[in-house]
């Protein structure tokens, strides 16, 4: 299992369970649109993710959950579409619940996710997209 530390979270393997519960606990921000809203995607929706994560994990993408200290999973982040070629890639992140959100566990997230980017991976591009409205990004 791979565990990444910072202050306050770590970043590490995401199980099955752990994305049925970031999938569970999902909360649409209705005052900050930041996100698709998903309406109608069931739990078993949860599982085709893992599948995808797996599938994709280590060779288009490095996708870990991020977690408090306490081992409570707040939500995910990855380097995305990895061109090995090029060394790039994107980042995204996403928090399930809004008392986790606008606390500054995301910016601690990509701060161990870019370094292992940069110094571990070989990566010499990373970028992100982002909503104009989404501030806190």
């Amino acid at each position: 299992m791979v565990k990444l530390i910072e202050e306050r979270i770590y970043l590490g393997t995401l199980e099955k369970e752990h994305c049925k519960k970031i999938w569970e606990e999902f909360e649409y921000d209705f005052i900050s649109k930041t996100e698709l809203l998903n309406i109608g995607h069931s739990i078993e929706k949860a599982d085709e993710w893992f599948e995808q994560i797996k599938k994709e994990q280590g060779n288009s993408h490095i996708r870990l959950g991020i977690f408090l200290n306490n081992g409570t999973i707040i939500g995910d982040i990855a380097l995305q579409d990895i061109d090995h070629k090029n060394r790039s890639c994107t980042i995204g992140m996403g928090i399930s619940k809004l008392e986790y959100r606008n606390k500054g566990y995301g910016q601690e997230a990509v701060k161990i996710l870019l370094e292992y980017g940069f110094n571990n991976y070989g990566l010499e591009r990373i970028t992100a997209d982002t909503l104009e409205i989404n501030i806190s990004a």
